[in-house]
């Protein structure tokens, strides 16, 4: 028999994990990101990683939108996603986005 406080602790992960997507996803709307891909990770990855993904998103994520893009390309340089995010981030961006690909592409 599953402890009651176990139950309580996973309905408890499920909310928040579905909060944090719906933040991540209300985000998105405003500032679309420059891959569409990344605005499904993004929510998706939201489900399990729940804060610590809101957190990466608003700190890394936000560098990556279409509007930080096309200004970095009128201006002339190399957007922030890609200057100023550090290595660790850029593998662990990388391997969210290539890891969807490779799932879309196996439907």
């Amino acid at each position: 028999m599953i402890p009651h406080w176990l139950h309580l602790v996973s309905i408890f992960a499920l909310v928040l994990g579905f909060i944090s997507a719906g933040v991540i996803m209300i985000d998105e709307m405003r500032h679309p990101q420059h891959m569409w891909i990344m605005s499904v990770v993004w929510p998706v990855v939201a489900l399990f990683g729940t804060m610590l993904t809101v957190w990466a998103y608003f700190r890394y994520g936000r560098r990556a939108t279409m509007e930080a893009v096309m200004n970095a390309k009128t201006e002339a340089r190399e957007p922030a996603d890609k200057s100023a995010t550090p290595f660790p981030v850029m593998v662990g961006k990388a391997t969210l986005h290539c890891g969807s690909l490779q799932c879309c592409a196996a439907f």
